[in-house]
């Protein structure tokens, strides 16, 4: 069916082997080699670039907290100033408080004064009422024994034979005389009397005349140191007024100094995440409500959840393949061993994904380290699977609902929760140190290896502690 090909001489085999074993050759050096340097070529420019904007982020950090580290002085600064005006408006309201205190006394000597003034007017009146009385009843006894000495003037006139005539006898006659002798005696005597009243009175006038004199002089001079206190009581309100501005207007260049090293802050901590809490101010919020249910110190609480997922931003680079032997795979698809223990974890992993909802084999879970153990942490507080069914039925009645470990607040509660029984509600570094330790290791928390993990934890802790105060205006 077919035609026999011609046989080829062996010399000639070998010619055209190496014909084509030199055309590969040149195939491979002209493009194989090319695309391969270009490969890396291509992996080393994406490295550059990388380490390029690792430096970016690192210089824009370094700015950053530099200005932090200015305004936290201005704040200070401010603070101490406010402070200083503080101190001032107390002295200046303790002088306006005893300047008030005087001048009540002062107006209230005024008062007594004035009532005594009013007393000594109200004498004065009436010593002249009785003075114009007297006067008048003076005037009125003058004009009555003018005329008994008018009428005796004309009895020594008239002759004895005018006389008889006039009385029917001279026992009358002289009976008239007598009368009026007696009646010239009893007006000389009212009137020495009226002359000796109104020289009293005018006396008596005269000291209240005086003693009114002394009064008004008295009220005059309080109503002037009335005045002086009042005027110095204004100064030292206006002071005190003054100092009260300054030591408001301290406190907002404080306040404003402090919510832009917030603002900064935030700035920073989104710098180092894109996860699923983009700010130091929200994961602070879900730390107080954390606080609030367990006790767990807030600043604790974040730095061992921004060591552990950086807040929700590392949540793992792993997915699990075979749940018979927990072998899974990287992002990039590497395969990896010990991803997730096939015994312990792996079956309530598959329950929690299966109950949430979620695809277990495309939800990310901590990669295994390099060297032991397994990986399988799930979600920012980074729970094994056993771990977190082992607190599943408490943290449900914590929440009120089913918790789910990506879920950022409930893992935050569920951190907090598992630190409390830890110990960690104490609030005491050393407490605080050992229920992180307990987190990282279990059983094994006083291995001497793993010390550093929570000395870092505690160094964050003192860290975010700072920023708090600020944020707190503390």
């Amino acid at each position: 069916m077919f035609a026999m090909l011609p046989s080829v001489p062996s010399s000639r085999k070998s010619g055209t082997f190496f014909l084509v074993a030199t055309i590969v050759v040149l195939f491979f050096v002209l493009y194989a080699i090319p695309s391969v340097w270009s490969q890396e070529d291509s992996t080393q420019q994406e490295q550059v670039q990388q380490a390029d904007l690792e430096r970016a982020k690192e210089e824009r950090r370094r700015v950053l907290e530099a200005e932090i580290e200015r305004l936290r002085k201005e704040a200070e600064e401010y603070d101490e100033e406010a402070q200083k005006y503080n101190r001032e408006g107390d002295t200046y309201q303790h002088q306006v408080s005893r300047l008030n205190s005087e001048i009540s006394v002062i107006q209230s000597q005024i008062k007594q004064y004035e009532l005594l003034l009013d007393q000594t007017t109200q004498e004065i009146e009436r010593n002249q009422d009785t003075i114009a009385f007297l006067e008048n009843k003076r005037q009125h006894h003058a004009r009555i024994l003018a005329d008994l000495l008018f009428e005796y003037y004309i009895i020594q006139e008239q002759s004895f034979l005018e006389i008889v005539l006039l009385y029917d006898s001279f026992s009358d006659f002289f009976d008239a005389v007598q009368h009026r002798v007696s009646l010239q005696e009893s007006l000389n005597e009212a009137l020495r009397e009226v002359e000796r009243l109104e020289k009293e009175i005018e006396r008596e006038q005269t000291e209240l005349s005086v003693k009114m004199d002394e009064q008004v002089l008295v009220l005059g001079t309080q109503s002037a140191q009335q005045d002086a206190l009042g005027a110095k009581r204004r100064e030292q309100q206006n002071l005190l007024n003054t100092a009260r501005r300054n030591e408001q207007a301290a406190e907002d260049e404080a306040s404003r100094a402090r919510k832009t090293i917030g603002q900064i802050l935030n700035q920073i901590y989104t710098l180092e995440s894109a996860g699923v809490v983009t700010s130091f101010g929200d994961a602070y919020e879900l730390a107080k409500l954390a606080e609030r249910i367990t006790g767990v110190r807030p600043a604790f609480l974040l730095a061992l959840l921004k060591t552990e997922s950086s807040w929700g931003r590392n949540l793992g680079s792993c997915y699990l393949v075979d749940p018979s032997t927990g072998v899974g795979k990287t992002k990039n698809g590497t395969p990896r061993s010990r991803v997730m223990n096939p015994t312990r974890d792996v079956p309530p992993f598959l329950k929690i994904t299966e109950e949430l909802g979620r695809d277990p084999y495309n939800t990310l879970v901590s990669c295994p380290h390099p060297e032991y153990g397994w990986g399988g942490a799930m979600g920012p507080a980074q729970f094994i699977a056993s771990t977190w069914m082992g607190q599943k039925e408490e943290l449900q009645q914590i929440l009120g609902r089913p918790g789910d470990p990506w879920n950022v607040q409930d893992a935050f509660v569920a951190s907090a929760n598992k630190l409390r029984k830890y110990g960690a509600a104490t609030r005491n570094e050393d407490a605080e140190w050992k229920a992180a330790m307990v987190y990282y290791a279990g059983g094994g928390w006083n291995n001497p290896t793993y010390a550093p993990y929570g000395n870092r934890i505690i160094q964050l802790a003192r860290q975010y502690q700072a920023d708090i105060d600020i944020l707190e205006g503390g």
